[in-house]
């Protein structure tokens, strides 16, 4: 989008001149633009009994909301549209990405309310299914502590897609996890 003419500086563009306000006033001046951006912010977050665990006071899912509350604010002060997916062994709970602070409220809120439907977190089938309802480039943020097997693979290919950021949250006393959750 169009923002201003400045006089042109040495190291700019030259394909940016605008050459009508360069003719009138005798010196080259360049046309400025300001990008028009609207992304998708996804979260994918890990809803599975290994993510009740965690840093002393909080979970791991607490850890989760609480990142993805500040980068769901983040996105609408830019105005993107956020969407989120829970997970555990099943899709839980889909939310389509829209713009808005009363539905960025709404999904931290699903971040810490919504209970896993499973007792396994199954990474690579929520990857696919965010892939599968993701339309066009977007930014996915999987919040999760990777407690699984066979999701590199669904990984690899998300991320060829879309930027792709894993956070993998852990507590400190991780070797000390009961059996069955690891």
């Amino acid at each position: 989008e169009f923002d201003e003419v400045r006089e042109y500086v040495s190291g700019d563009d030259p394909r940016t001149v605008d050459w009508n306000v360069t003719a009138r006033a005798g010196k080259p001046f360049i046309k400025k633009f300001v990008d028009e951006r609207e992304l998708t912010v996804m979260f994918l977050i890990d809803l599975s009994p290994s993510m009740d665990h965690g840093f002393g006071h909080h979970t791991l899912r607490q850890m989760a909301a609480r990142i993805c509350g500040c980068l769901a604010l983040s996105a609408v002060r830019n105005n993107d549209k956020i969407g989120m997916l829970g997970f555990s062994s099943q899709m839980d709970k889909y939310v389509p990405a829209r713009k808005g602070s009363r539905h960025a409220l709404s999904i931290i809120r699903d971040c810490l309310a919504l209970k896993g439907s499973g007792s396994e977190s199954r990474l690579n089938a929520a990857l696919d299914y965010a892939g599968s309802v993701l339309r066009g480039h977007s930014t996915v943020f999987l919040l999760s502590d990777f407690c699984a097997d066979g999701w590199q693979q669904s990984l690899a290919l998300c991320a060829k897609r879309h930027d792709l950021i894993a956070v993998r949250l852990l507590p400190p006393d991780f070797e000390q996890l009961p059996q069955g959750l690891m």
